[in-house]
Parts: C-alpha cells; structure tokens; sequence
C-alpha cells in the first residue's frame, strides 16, 4: 500500500537555483526560506525561519523553471519528502531532508511591475 508523502511550502529562494547534469538527467537545487511569525512567552512578536532543501528533476521540468529561480523569488512548491543518506569520511552516518519539487508556482512579489511568468508556463509537472 502506498502512503501519501506530500508537502507543501511557500517561501523565498535564499540562492540563485543551480542546474547540473546527472547521469542523462538534468537536476536544479535550491533553497527556500519559510518564515512563520508568531507571538512568544514573553507576548513579543517573534520569527522562527524554516530553510528547506529542494531538487527539480527531469529535463523539461528543470531546465524549464531554473532560468525562473533567482534569489528572493517567492514560491509555492509542492512535491514529495525524501531523505538523502551518506557516510562521512569517518564512517559516520548523515542525512538530510529534500523536498523533491513535482508542481510549483511563482507568488507575486509587492509593487513589482516587472513581467512575471505567465502560470501556464511555469505550472509544470514534473517527471
């Protein structure tokens, strides 16, 4: 039985987004800033930042959006969580969490009157 793996996320890019080959496929990465805003003990308004790992795979559907992905562009990512997992030079064993993009969308940026991509052309489904 499969079980639903999915997550959503909006935020800014910290980076411009990086393309490379792998293999015969293309992949892009980058990373988003998700900021949640909330009052502390002490009644104070406070910020807690998110950063989240994000990978773009398949040939049309990376190459595609990262011309798109600058730093501090706001996005809606949606996709699956998947955890990569290494050994370091010691033999220790490390891991981090990615979130493997499938569908995304470009949020307006406020009193920007640059064009922006249409969403029927950035609101691409991945492989």
């Amino acid at each position: 039985m499969n079980y639903l793996n999915m997550c959503i996320v909006e935020g800014n890019l910290t980076s411009d987004a990086t393309t490379k080959s792998v293999g015969e496929n293309m992949l892009t990465q980058f990373s988003i800033a998700q900021n949640r805003n909330y009052i502390n003990s002490k009644n104070e308004l406070a910020r807690e930042t998110t950063f989240f790992n994000c990978e773009v795979w398949g040939e049309g559907f990376a190459s595609k959006t990262a011309k798109f992905l600058t730093k501090g562009t706001p996005v809606r990512v949606q996709g699956r969580i998947k955890i990569d997992t290494w050994s370091d030079e010691n033999g220790n064993k490390k891991g981090k969490m990615v979130l493997i993009c499938e569908k995304f969308d470009f949020l307006p940026i406020k009193n920007d009157n640059t064009k922006k991509p249409e969403r029927e052309e950035v609101e691409i489904l991945a492989n």
